[in-house]
């Protein structure tokens, strides 16, 4: 039991490492490689963001701004949002992860 201790312990530094080190990228509009979305919702609004995952019907998109907003400021953009697939339309993912 200490000898596969010992070697899980090592395991989980890398991989908790690795992971770290890609969440830094993701975070980084020029090195993400993270698909850009574009979707409206119901109420016929418009939007544009970065898909980090598709999981039961709900999308976990970053940086969600609205394609008409005339501001480029980063801190305008919402983090995180999480959508159901049923209030999305016109849903389209661009780019290859």
């Amino acid at each position: 039991m200490i000898v596969l201790v010992m070697l899980l312990w090592p395991i989980f530094l890398v991989s908790w490492r690795a992971g770290f080190n890609q969440g830094k990228i993701d975070k980084t509009p020029e090195l993400s490689r993270l698909q850009a979305i574009t979707f409206s919702t119901k109420d016929g609004k418009k939007y544009i963001g970065k898909l980090v995952s598709l999981k039961n019907g709900l999308y976990f998109i970053r940086e969600v701004t609205d394609i008409k907003s005339d501001t480029d400021d980063p801190s305008a953009r919402f983090k995180l949002w999480i959508y159901r697939a049923e209030d999305l339309q016109d849903v389209t993912v661009t780019g290859a992860p």
